[in-house]
This record gives C-alpha cells, sequence and structure tokens, in this order.
C-alpha cells in the first residue's frame, strides 16, 4: 500500500473507525514508506493527544514491527531519548509483516 493510502487509513480508523490502535499501525506502516515525510508523526502525535490511554495500551508490549515504530516516536514525544532509541533499535530485530 502507498503512504497516502495508509495514512488515509489511519485517519478514518482514528476519527470513524474508532480504533486508534489501528490508526497508529497504519501510520507506522507510512512512516516505513516515507520516514522523512513529516505528515505520518503529526497523525500519531494527534492520535496520543486525542486517545493517549488506547495508545499507550496499543504500544505497551511492543510485538510487531509498528508498534515498535510508534513507541519510539512517543517516547520522543514524551523526552525519554534513551527509550525511543532502545525501541528504535530494537526495529533491526523485529522481523517485518
Amino acid at each position: 500500500m502507498s503512504r497516502s493510502g495508509s495514512l488515509a487509513l489511519a485517519r478514518v480508523m482514528a476519527h470513524c473507525g474508532g480504533s486508534p490502535a489501528e490508526a497508529a499501525a497504519y501510520a507506522a506502516g507510512a512512516i516505513g514508506d516515507d520516514p522523512a515525510d513529516s505528515e505520518s508523526y503529526e497523525l500519531l502525535a494527534d492520535l496520543r493527544r486525542t486517545s493517549g490511554r488506547e495508545m499507550a495500551a496499543a504500544v505497551a508490549a511492543p510485538s510487531g514491527l509498528w508498534q515498535f515504530v510508534a513507541a519510539s516516536y512517543l517516547c520522543f514525544l514524551d523526552g525519554e531519548m534513551d527509550r525511543a532509541a532502545s525501541k528504535a533499535a530494537t526495529v533491526r530485530l523485529v522481523p517485518s509483516r
């Protein structure tokens, strides 16, 4: 799926679909497609603001690639740089699906 398609699905899941975790999965996938594009990161930050508990639960015990990507960025937003770096470093070890 293209980055724009992933972001479109993420927005639908976040606002109409009622599933912040699924939205985060699509946003993290879009980050994988184009890590330099800020739109995916903005969406994750928005999800954190609007659905903080659901986002925290979705990445609390990451096992999938998208969870490590999202958890790393959420740690970064919280100013927890060591944890963010640790989660990002783990991405190389997690098989993509």
